[in-house]
């Protein structure tokens, strides 16, 4: 996923000098600084550069789209051992600085099937198994720039992948079946203009994806689209009615769904009207946000907040503010690599890609779960 922020994050991090070691607080709030993942090797003379990261509770693994290696790394969970990586046809950094149009793996998520997807900067999918590591099949999207963001929809077996970097964006739905792997449909979103398409989820309530839109023509502050997997087709579009320019979505409790703005506090929506239900104005500018059903709180990758990078939690039953976790390099500053976040577990695992590495904080009080 790449934002405005995140481009300029793109531009940095391919030009600087190696990066100093950077690092999350050392304790914020209730939680506990904890180890760095780090590739056994990251390709110099570049710092680690990545798109998104992926947390798979159910198989405690992590996943990193690895732009600097061109490659998705894998690391256990709980341990941070390295597991291995799917690599081959990945473009990397091709392209940067003058371009981010071209950058893979973007967005990666792993399936129920023994799957691992990841987006390419060629408008392709690269599909590998989670059982070796290694790349099992490619699905040409029909875009010719990068495929992005990424979402599945267990019930269909249908999986999302978004064309933003097109003249005129599109999603793509793609039968996730193994050796059935196929374009079921290219949707366009009325009046969506390049780089405007971001992330996906599928809701479960509704057996729909939603997808975060920027902006639109109609809809300047931005939306949530609606598309049906079995028809294959735009449904509607939620309006947002207050200022947001939505990057990041994560499905929560009840009819919930926080949308993380680009130049905003994050704003949570009744998902199947899209009536804003809450403002968490306690920090901006996101790009990518997640909900752990484990722990029910909200992790939003605040990048663009001005020269206070955090990743914001927000206890998602109550709706509210709990802590914001600053994200810094090794001198105090902003980090230009971070964007992105991950969570998973009850105790609260949260998993913060930097130029070093995917620095780990795991929550340390005794507070008790929903």
């Amino acid at each position: 996923m790449f934002v405005f922020a995140a481009a300029v994050a793109v531009v940095a991090a391919v030009t600087m000098a190696p990066a100093t070691p950077s690092a999350v607080a050392a304790r914020s709030s209730t939680y506990q600084h904890g180890p760095v993942f780090t590739p056994p090797v990251i390709a110099a003379p570049l710092p680690l550069f990545s798109d998104i990261v992926f947390a798979d509770a159910a198989a405690h693994r992590v996943y990193l789209s690895n732009l600097t290696n061109a490659e998705v790394d894998a690391w256990d969970a709980r341990s941070g051992v390295f597991l291995g990586a799917i690599s081959g046809t990945f473009t990397g950094l091709r392209g940067a600085p003058a371009t981010f149009d071209h950058l893979g793996p973007d967005g990666v998520l792993a399936d129920d099937l023994g799957q691992v997807w990841a987006g390419n900067g060629d408008g392709s999918l690269v599909v590998g198994s989670a059982r070796t590591l290694t790349e099992t099949d490619s699905v040409a999207t029909g875009g010719v720039n990068r495929a992005d963001e990424l979402a599945f929809d267990p019930r269909d077996r249908v999986l999302m992948v978004t064309d933003p970097a097109e003249t005129t964006p599109f999603v793509t739905l793609v039968d996730a079946r193994p050796g059935h792997h196929r374009v079921l449909a290219n949707i366009a979103i009325p009046g969506a203009g390049p780089n405007s398409i971001e992330q996906p989820q599928f809701d479960p309530t509704s057996g729909r994806f939603l997808v975060s839109v920027r902006e639109t023509a109609a809809n300047p502050n931005g939306e949530i689209a609606v598309v049906d997997p079995v028809r294959r087709r735009l449904t509607t579009a939620f309006p947002i009615a207050q200022p947001c320019h939505p990057a990041g979505l994560a499905i929560g409790p009840r009819r919930d769904v926080l949308a993380g703005c680009d130049a905003a506090p994050p704003v949570i929506l009744d998902r199947t009207t899209g009536a804003v239900e809450a403002t968490i104005p306690n920090a901006c500018c996101a790009d990518e946000v997640w909900f752990n059903g484990a722990d029910r709180r909200y992790y939003a990758a605040e990048a663009g907040n001005p020269g206070n990078p955090v990743v914001m939690v927000i206890d998602a039953q109550a709706r509210q503010f709990v802590v914001n976790l600053p994200v810094r390099d090794g001198h105090g500053g902003m980090d230009p690599a971070f964007h992105a976040v991950a969570a998973a577990f009850a105790d609260s695992h949260v998993y913060v890609p930097q130029a070093d590495g995917v620095h780990v904080l795991v929550r340390s009080d005794d507070e008790p779960d929903r």
